[in-house]
């Protein structure tokens, strides 16, 4: 994955527990044209779905969203969900395949957190991370 590792998990929904789970990156600075990686680790039948990703301005209750389908990538299918935010999400195309998504950040230079909304089966094994690409200083 290109860039600054910012965050790794695994999926791991108990059983009875919502399939729709957040996960939010520690504190980091991200500048106008950061790039920012997300990709999903299928395995098995857990196949590594994204709904969206929100970057979020520390000390902000909430941020700029991004639904996942409308993201540039890769080894990812866009798949119907009717629950899922916008009625679409990410889903990996291969068994054990890594799909990957990106967003350019065109925000103000700061401090953020990055959030991540995706669907996760119970007891998952899919894996995720989040990388960013700063811009090149000219």
């Amino acid at each position: 994955m290109k860039g600054d590792l910012v965050s790794e998990w695994k999926g791991d929904r108990a059983e009875g527990a919502s399939e729709f789970l957040t996960h939010t990156s520690e504190v980091v600075r991200l500048d106008r044209g950061t790039i920012v990686h997300v990709s999903g680790r299928a395995r098995g039948n857990d196949r590594g779905r994204v709904d969206w990703v929100e970057i979020v301005p520390v000390g902000a209750d909430s941020g700029e969203l991004f639904e996942a389908e409308y993201m540039r990538i890769w080894n990812y299918r866009i798949q119907k969900y009717d629950l899922a935010s916008g009625g679409e999400m990410l889903v990996a195309r291969s068994g054990n395949g890594i799909g990957r998504a990106q967003l350019r950040f065109n925000g103000p230079s700061g401090d953020y957190q990055i959030k991540v909304g995706y669907v996760d089966n119970t007891g998952g094994v899919a894996h995720y991370k989040v990388s960013v690409e700063q811009p090149a200083v000219e």
